[in-house]
C-alpha cells in the first residue's frame, strides 16, 4: 500500500517549526471549540468553571450530548475575574463522540463576538470542516486534509480593532474552501487555497501619531480612511511528472490605486518529495535548498501597478518632506529612475525606461510580463542578477503603459 504523505502547496517547505505554528494554531482552535462544546454540553447550568482560574457564563442553550451539536445564548469567558469574550450566540454542528480522536466539526457559528481586553468584535465566525479530535488527541498530523477536511474554511464578518492611534474594520475575512490531490506516489496536495479580505479599513484617531501626513493628504482629496480589497490564491494541477502551481496577490487601495502580482511555477514533483525530509534535517537544510532551487523552475509571472491618485499623495508627501514644489519632486524622482535603469540596463533602457518613466509622469497602469519560452529553474536567478540585461532577454519581460 502507498503512504500517505503530505506536500505543501507552498514552496515553503514543511519544517518541523512551521508544523508546530500549525499545531499551535490548530491546537487553539480546537480548545476553543471544545470548551464551548463542553458547555453545551452542560447546558443545564448557567455557570461552568472550565479550571481553577476560568469561568463560563451563559443564559440558555441546548445540546447533543454525545456530539456537543447544540446552541448557547449570551456566552461569557471569564479568566482570572476578567471578562475576556463575550458571544451573542454560538451554534455548533459536530459528529463523532465529544473531545474523542473522531470529533469532527461540520461547522461552528459564533455571532457577535467581543475580546474586551484585546478590543476586538467579530459579527460573525464561522469554522467549517476541523478535525478538532484530532488535534486534541495530541497526534497531530502531517498530512493537513486530516486536520481541515475538503471544503474547509474560516469566514468573520463585520470585524473592527480598536487602539489608542487606529480604528481598523474589515467588512469580511474568508478563507476559501480547500481542495486537495494526491501524486503518484500518494503524496497529498493541497490543490486550491486562498484567503479575501473585503473592505479592510484604517482611520487613525485625530490627534494621534497615526494621524500623519498621509492621512492629511486623504482627507484632501474628501477620504477619512484608507480601504483595502486584497485576494490571496493558490491553485496546482498534476501533469505528468510535473506539479504546476500558480499563485497571485492582489490589493486594491480603493480610489487611489492597488496592485496585481502572480507567478506560475513547474515542480519536479519526484525530486521535490525526496528533497523534503532533507529539509527538516538541520544538518542538511543548506543543501537541501540548493537542490530545491534546481527542482523549482519559473514558468510565468507579472505584476500590475494601477496609480489612480497614490503616487500624487506621495510626492506632495516627499516635496513637503524636502521643503520643495511637488513638480520639482516629480522630476527629480524621474531622472533618478532614468540614471538607475541606464546604469542596471544599458542594452535595454531605450524601450525599459518609456513607460517606468510614464508611470512615475502621470499615474496609470504599468504591466509587467514575464513569459519566458522554457521553464527557467531558480538556480539560474544568482547567473541572472550577474547579467540584468541577459535575464530581460532570457526571461521573456515586457513592460507596457497604459494612461489613467
Amino acid at each position: 500500500m502507498q503512504q500517505r504523505r503530505n506536500l505543501s502547496l507552498s514552496l515553503i517547505p514543511s519544517t518541523p517549526r512551521i508544523r508546530q505554528s500549525c499545531a499551535q494554531l490548530a491546537l487553539k482552535i480546537a480548545a476553543f471549540a471544545m470548551m464551548l462544546s463542553g458547555c453545551l454540553a452542560a447546558a443545564h447550568a448557567t455557570t461552568l468553571n472550565l479550571d481553577d482560574n476560568s469561568t463560563i457564563e451563559f443564559r440558555d442553550g441546548s445540546v447533543d450530548a454525545a456530539t456537543g451539536s447544540g446552541q448557547l445564548i449570551d456566552v461569557i469567558l471569564i479568566e482570572g475575574g476578567e471578562v475576556v469574550l463575550r458571544a451573542e450566540q454560538v451554534d455548533l454542528l459536530a459528529e463523532g463522540a465529544l473531545g474523542k480522536a473522531d470529533w469532527l466539526i461540520r461547522d461552528l457559528t459564533a455571532k457577535n463576538v467581543e475580546f474586551p481586553e484585546e478590543s476586538i468584535f467579530v459579527g460573525e465566525l464561522v469554522i467549517r470542516e476541523f478535525a478538532a479530535g484530532a488535534v486534541l488527541s495530541g497526534n497531530i498530523p502531517d498530512d493537513v486534509s486530516l486536520i481541515f477536511g475538503e471544503g474547509a474554511r474560516v469566514q468573520m464578518r463585520n470585524i473592527s480593532i480598536s487602539s489608542d492611534e487606529f480604528l481598523v474594520a474589515i467588512d469580511e475575512f474568508a478563507t476559501r474552501p480547500l481542495r486537495y490531490g494526491a501524486l503518484a506516489d500518494g503524496t497529498v496536495i493541497i490543490t486550491k487555497a486562498g484567503a479575501a479580505i473585503s473592505g479592510l479599513s484604517v482611520m487613525p484617531v485625530a490627534g494621534s501619531g497615526g494621524d500623519d501626513a498621509f492621512m492629511k493628504q486623504l482627507r484632501a482629496r474628501g477620504m477619512d480612511a484608507i480601504i483595502f480589497d486584497i485576494q490571496i490564491d493558490a491553485v496546482s494541477r498534476i501533469v505528468g511528472p510535473h506539479l504546476e502551481m500558480s499563485y497571485q496577490v492582489a490589493a486594491d487601495m480603493r480610489g487611489l490605486g492597488g496592485f496585481q502580482f502572480d507567478m506560475g511555477m513547474r515542480v519536479n514533483s519526484a525530486l521535490y518529495a525526496q528533497i523534503l525530509p532533507l529539509l527538516n534535517s538541520p544538518d542538511q537544510n543548506t543543501a537541501a535548498f540548493l537542490s530545491l532551487s534546481s527542482a523549482v523552475s519559473l514558468a510565468n509571472a507579472g505584476l500590475v501597478v494601477n496609480d489612480t491618485g497614490i503616487g500624487d499623495i506621495l510626492v506632495e508627501i516627499s516635496a513637503d518632506e524636502q521643503g520643495v514644489r511637488p513638480a520639482d519632486m516629480r522630476t527629480t524622482t524621474r531622472l533618478l529612475l532614468a540614471d538607475s535603469v541606464r546604469g542596471t540596463f544599458p542594452q535595454n533602457a531605450s524601450w525599459l525606461l518609456p513607460p517606468l518613466d510614464a508611470l512615475l509622469k502621470a499615474g496609470g497602469r504599468l504591466d509587467v510580463r514575464v513569459a519566458p519560452p522554457a521553464p527557467v529553474p531558480f538556480s539560474s536567478m544568482i547567473g541572472f542578477m550577474m547579467l540584468p540585461d541577459m535575464a530581460l532577454d532570457q526571461l521573456g519581460v515586457n513592460v507596457t503603459h497604459r494612461p489613467r
